[in-house]
């Protein structure tokens, strides 16, 4: 879930995964990228919306770096 800091309520409340997420990264043009126990890693529009879904590893995915370019995700 990202939450409004400013109001404590959730802003947009992610359905993108089937297990809690382990890893967070922002992605150049405000959207972000999700990791999690599922082993799917996800990325997000800048308007909460999901543009991608991967099955990444068949365990957690802990840790994810974006290059600067945006064109690279990498997930471990």
């Amino acid at each position: 879930t990202i939450w409004d800091v400013a109001t404590g309520r959730a802003r947009h409340p992610r359905r993108g995964h089937s297990g809690g997420v382990r890893a967070v990264v922002p992605t150049p043009g405000g959207g972000w990228a999700t990791g999690a126990s599922d082993g799917a890693v996800c990325q997000w529009r800048a308007d909460g919306s999901i543009a991608h879904r991967i099955a990444a590893h068949h365990a957690d995915v802990t840790a994810l770096v974006v290059t600067p370019d945006g064109r690279t995700l990498y997930a471990a």
